[in-house]
């Protein structure tokens, strides 16, 4: 399930055709950014799926999605980043997808994350890939610039690979 947590922005599915990256269809979190808004402090917005039971996904070491950002102003993005949460609630992980420039265009961008926990050389902290408990997607707002806005984020296409 989708859940919109932190600064009460809005979940939706558009399924306008124009709104999906390889078909019609994608999740989307509406949310304002303020300058100076928190980034990894619990109070910024954040795009989460959370498993019911825990997944494994050792044998994964990448999650693949697109990502579109669509504002009015881009000045106060900073950038959208990755989280990941293993059953354990400590394997927290913010993993920079981009800074505000790459997603600035409205248009539709592939990322991909690690799985790969740092004990065997990955980048993901304390994230544990045999008990993925949720993955999610934060929009992240410069430190003291820009002007407050409300920014959609858009998600399709997401698998582990």
């Amino acid at each position: 399930m989708f859940n919109a947590v932190h600064a009460g922005g809005e979940q939706g599915w558009k399924s306008d055709a124009a709104d999906g990256h390889s078909c019609p269809g994608a999740i989307t979190f509406t949310e304002t950014l303020q300058p100076g808004q928190p980034e990894v402090s619990g109070n910024s917005p954040i795009l989460q799926y959370y498993y019911p039971a825990a997944q494994d996904w050792s044998a994964y070491s990448t999650i693949h999605m697109w990502v579109k950002v669509v504002a009015t102003d881009y000045s106060v993005l900073q950038g959208v980043q990755l989280t990941l949460n293993d059953s354990t609630g400590n394997g927290f992980r913010g993993q920079d997808f981009s800074s505000g420039t790459v997603v600035s265009d409205g248009q539709w961008h592939e990322f991909v994350g690690s799985l790969v926990s740092a004990a065997d050389g990955g980048p993901t902290g304390t994230f544990n890939p045999s008990i993925a408990q949720s993955f999610g997607f934060q929009l992240a707002a410069q430190a003291s610039t820009g002007t407050a806005g409300q920014y959609e984020l858009l998600v399709d296409d997401v698998y582990v690979e």
